[in-house]
């Protein structure tokens, strides 16, 4: 009787590692599949074109302008435009992201953009600010 309960034993041992691994096998393969995607995966970068109208009455590009962006993770991200009066914002989540331009002497402008592909580019027209 010893031997029979002493293997019994040993067999139920044995059937409950087999329980516990499978168990944080299923967790772990669960924890991996609630992971947010990848920068690659998941990511956008935006590429903002900023012009307003010269006096001559065509559009220039507008260097030095303020781009102020919201994520819709609500991180902020600002970045001042180049010479070409582009912007570019890297490593965005998809979704919606909220654009801010502002610029001495032309009206501000605001725009809210849903990121769906890995690449956008977008053109803001800025118009100028009014004497008061």
């Amino acid at each position: 009787m010893y031997l029979s309960e002493r293997g019994g034993i040993r067999g139920m041992v044995v059937v409950f590692l087999l329980l516990g691994s499978i168990a944080i096998g299923l967790g772990n393969a669960i924890r991996a599949a609630e992971k947010p995607a990848t920068a690659e995966e998941g990511s956008s970068e935006m590429v903002l074109v900023v012009k307003g109208k010269n006096s001559g009455g065509e559009l220039a590009a507008l260097s030095g302008a303020v781009v102020n962006l919201s994520d819709s993770h609500g991180t902020q991200h600002q970045q001042k435009t180049t010479r070409e009066g582009r912007a570019i914002i890297k490593d965005l989540p998809r979704g919606k992201v909220r654009v801010q331009v502002i610029a001495p002497g032309w009206e501000p402008f605001g725009r809210d953009y849903d990121l769906t592909q890995k690449k956008h580019e977008f053109s803001i027209e800025m118009g100028k600010r009014k004497p008061k």
